[in-house]
């Protein structure tokens, strides 16, 4: 029997909606006790108890054609969508906004707990994944990692659990195979499932996915679903699915003659399937094809055999998952297959049978947990597990054993790492040959194909509570025949099968779990569950009336006797339960008033009742025959004389039995009303005395136990009535306070309605002027609570009107929280307004300002907030400020440019002039010339050799040759000689030897920085030493200037005389090339200046120099 089968596609487009009646056109029944069916169900329309819910499902390439669906839609079709996307939980969806514009339906971001709405569409924001219960939609953030979401999946499980015949899906365009899994739930529920036409969506993958579950219901163009969308959901069997059905016994001859179509064409015999599920099928059936009469249906199925087929996948279909009721499984694994595995032997084969295997999702299960609990006992027995369904194209699906991706959230993914192989780009996960090596998979007919035998565990899950009840009985006789003694029964979480006690005992009522006890009653055995329906006989033959068969003339002469001679008997359990009656048990037993009982003590005679009870349990105690041969019965207005024998069954029955005998005996001749009779009956009524003191003095002793429970709980109630005494005259003197109280109330009332409407006009004003204005408004009051924000701020705070109350310090947004909390202060203790710049989130900038809120009164009653958003100035600033630092450096890489033509003019023109104009007068001094006219030359050649080492020195200032020939390093190094000569100040320079790749400009500036802070301290710090040290961290250079000097307070730099030492110059021209200063300084500590400049990023080829 099958729970699930592949629907067929339907890749033809939907037929047009039917017509809109007009408002309040009611048509008649759809189904009438007539075979004709003549009259129609219920009007066209739209849905009179809420609307159909459609989710949309999509991923990649999937936002146009939601727009396209969402523009073409038309807002009064009794429907509300759910549009699920993939979303990045990091970024804020838009999707409200642009799907807003192309649609007449109201466009709303989901919240928790809004219930949906008819012409309504709900976007999920990102991050959240969405279910719905009672048509109330719930927001839960997203659990699994990136890659292992399935939202789509997710909702569609809600959404056939919670609406049913009126839930509709929809799969677009995506890769993967979201929504895949969850749509089996939608069509198992009795919803429609519409998919995208590959060939239209820009990723096929879940539209491709869900096309090979075999469960949609339409493959169409986004422009053909409209229409599918508006019938469906205006049909009677979506519509209104509230509405009384006519009985199952009206729609008999239609249902028969249906049930005879399906039987005829694939074989099947759905007789035995409960009527209310057979019509909600076919109910379903003709809503997808827009019929509303049975009758109208049933010829189509004449004309139309693949309508045939369509309805048997129909009929067979129902939700299944892998390891569905994780509490059952895990009861099953504990209760059942861990000590069925302990009690195997080692080459002892563990058998198991799944009827109404489905698609093989709970088989698959069965096999794992089977084969882990195996490996964990250490042991190697032959897992045997037959799965058994009726429909080709589920097992064909088991068979194959491939899943859709969204198992994941089913399947641990230790056991999907295990049993399952990724395949389609990880789109599916396809079974491992280990665990399909242990699963049969094969076609049966539970109703008529024999059953397994001698199996450990049978899983017949959600199958018997489609059956009529007493089909029910006869397939619970066949799968207590298929189990071995003390074998297992694991049924689905809905079913309650009332098994009996007889046959199967509980495990786990909760989880469905039963162990079999008893023997299978052969005589009540049938292994054609749904009597055959009659045959057509071969040409030729005439029936004849024939003789009975020897077996049951021979039952029948049995019954006679039985029924003639034999005595009154009755079988019972040990729990006096009856489980046969045989001969004229009418003459001792009576069916007592009130609900039907089959308890032999109720059903027995007041006068044998407690002879019968005392005979039974002395039988059970003894394991003997028991007669009781002075018992009386009551018949008429004297006692009669009776025999009751109890007989237990044999010892080596399972359950202990117990047959009752009942037998008048024969009156002595000559017997009155006195003597021996009577002396009898006194006997009797003794007997019953003794019985009945038992009793008096097991019911005294319970009745005492109460007594005193009674009696403590009677005195809690006496304190609890004092107290309630006490507390009801407090109550009547507030009563009369109360009374005083509401007349002072009512004037204050009067009072206040009037100011109530003046202040709902002033109110008006001000939420418009609030509403038509962007800067985002607070108001806070003494104890920084919320009192009050505009509309705006409900954006740029991230506000609800749930925060109203709230203090400021919960929020730990960069624009609320202690920073907030600080200038509010600030403004209360000085009642001066604070204004200043504050950073919001996605790198927003406001003018926040903060002033004092004046009551009525002119009390400050609060804080008023303002945001204003200048994050466009702020950023036309900063891009000024960066186009200024550019052309600054650019000015710095001029001026070392030019620094460097000057230093070689000065060298190269003047200098070399200076050393011709010495050339000659040396030559003119070895010339013979007057004394005075010598000394005059000296001196000349003196001072031009003066002029022309300052202007090699000046050039080598200007422009250090050792700079940009030898790097940084060694420049540092000439630096210290020259600090050492001009200012006498001894600096020692440590380098860890790493290559500094550096732009010329950057080089100079920081050669330039540290000979200005060494100057500094030459000037200012009163010592004779520094220290300087060079090193690469990362990808930068970091260059410490150090003293033991006087130091100063950094807090004072530039407050006083000569303050600053060009600290602020340094500080500017390393910001040209992204560089930092950071100084540590206390007075008389010394001071340490450290310079963090960035290194190019790709380095030179060849190898630099220590710079």
């Amino acid at each position: 029997m099958s729970r699930s089968a592949a629907k067929k596609q339907n890749k033809t487009p939907a037929p047009a909606a039917p017509a809109r009646k007009p408002r309040g056109q009611r048509a008649a029944a759809v189904l009438s006790p007539a075979v004709e069916d003549p009259v129609p169900a219920t009007a066209v329309g739209a849905p009179a108890d809420g609307p159909c819910v459609v989710g949309v499902g999509a991923s990649a390439g999937g936002f146009e054609p939601i727009k396209k669906l969402l523009s073409i839609t038309p807002p009064d079709g009794g429907l509300a969508y759910v549009v699920i996307q993939h979303l990045d939980p990091t970024q804020k969806s838009l999707s409200t906004e642009l799907f807003a514009r192309r649609t007449q339906m109201a466009v709303a971001e989901a919240a928790d707990g809004v219930r949906v709405e008819s012409g309504h569409v709900y976007t999920v924001p990102a991050g959240q994944e969405v279910t719905i219960r009672a048509g109330v939609l719930h927001l839960a953030a997203l659990e699994r990692a990136r890659g292992h979401r399935m939202p789509i999946d997710h909702f569609f499980q809600s959404l056939g659990e919670d609406q049913q015949q009126k839930a509709i899906g929809i799969v677009l365009s995506g890769t993967g195979a979201d929504g895949a899994v969850g749509l089996r739930s939608i069509v198992g529920n009795g919803g429609i499932v519409l998919v995208q036409r590959p060939d239209t969506a820009q990723f096929e993958g879940m539209p491709q996915a869900a096309l090979a579950t075999g469960l949609t219901t339409h493959t169409l163009a986004i422009e053909d679903m409209p229409a599918v969308l508006m019938g469906y959901a205006r049909h009677p069997y979506a519509a209104r699915p509230d509405q009384p059905a006519p009985t199952a016994e009206a729609q008999e001859p239609l249902l028969r003659s249906i049930v005879d179509l399906v039987r005829a064409k694939r074989g099947y015999d759905f007789t035995g399937y409960k009527r209310a599920t057979l019509l909600r099928r076919i109910h379903r059936r003709m809503g997808l094809n827009y019929i509303e009469r049975m009758s109208d249906y049933a010829a189509r199925l004449r004309q139309e055999p693949h309508e045939i087929d369509a309805l048997f996948k129909d009929l067979l279909i129902s939700a299944t998952e892998f390891f569905r009721d994780q509490e059952a499984w895990g009861t099953l694994e504990t209760e059942v297959i861990g000590p069925l595995v302990a009690a195997k032997g080692e080459h002892e084969p563990v058998r198991v049978w799944v009827a109404g295997a489905s698609t093989g999702e709970e088989a698959y299960s069965l096999a794992m947990v089977v084969l882990e609990h195996l490996d964990r006992a250490g042991k190697h027995c032959p897992v045997q597990i037959f799965a058994t369904d009726a429909s080709e194209d589920a097992l064909a699906v088991a068979r194959m054993g491939i899943y859709p991706a969204g198992i994941a959230a089913q399947v641990s993914a230790a056991r999907l790492h295990r049993y399952f192989v990724e395949i389609d780009e990880g789109r599916h996960f396809q079974v491992s040959s280990e665990l399909r090596g242990h699963v049969v998979f094969g076609l049966q007919n539970l109703f008529s194909d024999p059953p397994f035998s001698g199996v450990d565990l049978v899983v017949c899950r959600n199958v018997l509570i489609y059956l009529e009840p007493e089909v029910q009985k006869r397939v619970v006789l066949l799968l207590h025949f298929a189990l071995k003694p003390d074998g297992f029964l694991f049924m689905g979480s809905a079913e309650t099968p009332g098994l009996r006690d007889d046959l199967f005992s509980a495990v786990s009522k909760s989880s469905r779990i039963y162990r079999r006890v008893g023997t299978t009653p052969r005589e009540q055995l049938q292994f054609q569950v749904v009597p055959a329906g009659p045959r057509g006989a071969p040409a030729g033959f005439r029936p004849r009336l024939s003789a009975p068969q020897l077996t049951q003339a021979a039952r029948l002469a049995q019954q006679i006797i039985f029924d003639r001679f034999a005595p009154a008997a009755v079988l019972v359990d040990g729990n006096f339960e009856t489980l046969y009656f045989s001969g004229p048990t009418e003459r001792f037993l009576g069916q007592p008033r009130g609900s039907p009982t089959h308890n032999l003590l109720s059903l027995v005679r007041e006068s044998l009742r407690s002879r019968v009870r005392s005979a039974i349990s002395s039988a059970a105690s003894t394991n003997t025959t028991v007669a009781v041969k002075d018992a009386q019965l009551k018949r008429g207005s004297g006692y009669e004389p009776v025999r009751v024998t109890v007989i237990p069954t044999p010892s080596g029955e399972t359950q202990k039995l117990f047959l009752v005998v009942f037998e008048d005996e024969p009156k002595p001749p000559g017997a009155r009303r006195g003597g021996d009779g009577q002396s009898t009956l006194v006997r009797q009524l003794e007997d019953e005395l003794y019985v009945t003191q038992a009793d008096l003095r097991a019911t005294v002793e319970s009745l005492e136990a109460s007594n005193e429970e009674l009696r403590a709980s009677n005195e809690e109630v006496v304190s609890i009535n004092e107290e309630l005494q006490s507390s009801n005259e407090e109550l009547q003197s507030s009563k009369e306070e109360l009374q005083s109280l509401n007349e002072e109330l009512n004037t204050v009332n009067q009072q206040l309605q009037a100011k109530v409407g003046e202040l709902e006009s002033a109110n008006n004003d001000l939420k418009n002027v609030l509403a038509s204005n962007d800067v985002a408004t607070l108001c806070l009051d003494h104890d920084m609570c919320i009192k009050w924000f505009s509309p705006a701020a409900r954006g740029v705070l991230g506000l609800i009107a749930g925060d109203v109350g709230r203090p400021i310090g919960v929020f730990g947004t960069p624009l609320l929280g202690e920073a907030l909390m600080s200038a509010a202060r600030a403004v209360l203790e000085r009642l001066v307004p604070v204004q200043s710049e504050v950073r919001g989130d996605e790198d927003r900038w406001y003018l926040r300002r903060a002033l004092p809120y004046n009551s009525e009164d002119q009390q400050v009653d609060g804080v008023i907030i303002t945001f204003t958003d200048i994050t466009e100035s702020k950023r036309g600033l900063e891009e000024r400020a960066k186009q200024l630092r550019a052309f600054a450096f650019e000015l710095t890489r001029a001026e070392e440019s030019e620094r460097q033509a000057i230093a070689r003019d000065l060298h190269d023109d003047l200098g070399q002039l200076l050393s011709v104009v010495k050339l000659k007068l040396s030559k003119l001094q070895t010339g013979t010339i007057e004394e005075d006219a010598l000394r005059i030359m000296m001196q000349i050649d003196e001072l031009v050799g003066r002029a022309e080492r300052s202007v090699r020195s000046l050039a080598v200032q200007l422009s250090p040759p050792v700079l940009y020939e030898l790097g940084l390093v060694p420049a540092l190094e000439w630096l210290a000689e020259e600090m050492q000569r001009n200012y006498d100040l001894s600096v020692e320079l440590t380098d860890d030897g790493a290559v500094k790749p550096l732009e010329q400009a950057a080089r100079a500036i920081v050669f330039r920085a540290i000979r200005e802070l060494l100057i500094n301290v030459a000037r200012h710090a009163g010592v004779s030493e520094a220290r300087v040290s060079t090193q690469r961290v990362g990808d930068g250079l970091v260059a410490t200037v150090s003293d033991a000097g006087s130091g100063f307070d950094p807090n004072e730099i530039g407050t006083g005389p000569q303050r600053g030492f060009g600290l602020t110059s340094v500080r500017e021209r390393l910001a040209y090339i992204g560089g930092s200063v950071q100084l540590a300084s206390r007075p008389g500590r010394g001071t340490d200046v450290t310079l963090t400049v960035p290194l190019q990023v790709q380095e030179r080829a060849v190898r630099v120099s220590a710079g």
